[in-house]
């Protein structure tokens, strides 16, 4: 995660897009006027958060989320934002917090996870347990997937609960264990024993990045889904022949070949080909996609290949 004199900028951006979306949940200006936002302050307070959050071990297996979510619970308490720790096995929990309205639609929702993956036998050249800084980064486990994410979220409440805004709408944070496994104490724990907390008109996930170079931000990604495991079955018949002589027709060479082809498909786009945005007026980067966040901008050049088709995965045809 990059960090230093520009990290407010990465920061403030990222959370931006968060601003974005919580602003419909904003009804009218407080009924006094807020004091304006310290985002230098912000900024830094964030980065302190993410690092006590990556110095909580919580590596998947076994993941041990509960105790870094016990003190997230705390820090939300100070703050007056009412929030839930849902056991859900020993040391293992999911977290929601709200900022509510007596609006009958359902909230905005800002997600993320707090397990990580291990460390073991990868090449850290700093520990990776201890948030370091080092040449204008933050390294550690977590600090991009994704406990910033979830730094990021609590953050964004406590700011919206400091504006002494009115919501028109409620906005929800949702902290959740085991995603680098099979969830099964994470989203589909909450999908089983809680859906009405998954019940939202928007979500914003780790789905998507922010990326800047020394000022404007250049990328802003947008993430809608994410290509997931498929199971299948294959079957293939043919003549029966003598394990001596097998021919090239049976059924265990037509299986072979099918899998060849299955391990060789490479599946089209299933969505919009990205497109590089022309630079900034009087900035010239050659093979460098730079996309300023304000300022003129010129109409993006098109495509060069059209977006391919959904991908759906086809059973190789026998033989």
């Amino acid at each position: 995660m990059r960090i230093g004199s520009e990290s407010p900028g990465v920061l403030v951006a990222t959370v931006g897009l968060a601003l974005t979306l919580a602003s419909a949940c904003l009804a009218a200006p407080p009924p006094s006027p807020a004091e304006p936002v310290d985002w230098l302050t912000w900024a830094d307070d964030t980065r302190l958060l993410i690092k006590e959050l990556i110095r909580v071990d919580t590596t998947n297996p076994p993941g041990g989320e509960a105790q870094l979510l016990e003190r997230v619970k705390k820090r939300l308490d100070l703050e007056g934002i009412p929030s839930e720790l849902l056991l859900c096995a020993p040391g293992r929990a999911n977290l929601v917090a709200r900022l509510s309205v007596g609006d009958p639609r359902p909230p905005v929702v800002w997600m993320a996870h707090v397990d990580v993956v291990e460390t073991r036998d990868q090449r850290w050249t700093v520990p990776p347990l201890e948030g370091v800084e080092r040449d204008g980064y933050l390294w550690g486990r977590g600090a991009i997937d994704s406990k910033a994410m979830a730094a990021l979220g609590v953050q964004l409440l406590c700011l919206v609960k400091r504006s002494g805004r009115p919501l028109s709408r409620g906005l929800t944070l949702i902290l959740t264990a085991d995603a680098e496994s099979d969830s099964r104490r994470g989203l589909a724990w909450l999908l089983a024993n809680r859906p009405d907390l998954l019940r939202a008109d928007g979500v914003l996930m780790e789905g998507g990045n922010v990326v800047e170079h020394r000022g404007p931000v250049r990328l802003v990604e947008v993430e809608t889904a994410q290509k997931t495991s498929f199971d299948l079955t294959l079957e293939a018949t043919g003549p029966a022949t003598h394990g001596a002589l097998p021919g090239s027709d049976s059924a265990i060479f037509r299986l072979a070949r099918a899998l060849t082809r299955l391990a060789q498909f490479e599946p089209p786009p299933s969505g919009p080909t990205p497109r590089r945005a022309p630079p900034p007026p009087g900035r010239s980067r050659p093979g460098r996609t730079t996309t300023p966040c304000s300022g003129p901008r010129s109409p993006p050049r098109a495509s060069r290949r059209s977006p391919g088709p959904a991908w759906s995965p086809r059973p190789p045809r026998p033989g």
